[in-house]
């Protein structure tokens, strides 16, 4: 995936690392943001956890972190989303199908958590969330 990543993308300045989300090869407070785009519902719980701590860690103080996933499925969009869960694990995407996620950035130590935008597609409704990690512990 990093090899076709830099392929598809070589931007000029942008350095590719191999790493993983439950243990980001970088110092603490290195980042003024992170993002996660529809990753967080392929992870059990206890692994979304350990991704959006590293999240936190890895920002500065009062850095962002942008979430979009899945999340408690709207309407007709509901029946779409049972086949994600087939997919990709009813235990994965429990939290999302209850409409979870925000309380588990929430719990992971992020303040300042808004809504920014939800969209409801064919398989489900995607979220798009916004949290601060805390200026000051």
């Amino acid at each position: 995936m990093l090899a076709q990543a830099v392929r598809q993308a070589p931007a000029a300045g942008a350095q590719w690392v191999l790493g993983t989300a439950r243990r980001l090869p970088f110092p603490d407070s290195t980042f003024d943001y992170v993002t996660a785009v529809l990753f967080l519902h392929h992870l059990v719980r206890s692994q979304k956890m350990l991704a959006l701590s590293e999240a936190r860690r890895v920002l500065r103080p009062g850095g962002k972190l942008h979430v979009a996933d899945w999340t408690k499925p709207c309407g007709k969009s509901a029946l779409g989303f049972l086949l994600v869960r087939l997919l990709d694990g009813f235990e994965q995407t429990a939290d999302h199908s209850a409409g979870r996620l925000a309380s588990l950035i929430h719990e992971a130590g992020f303040k300042r958590l808004e809504t920014l935008r939800s969209r409801i597609h064919p398989l489900g409704t995607i979220i798009h969330l916004r949290a601060e990690k805390p200026k000051h512990p």
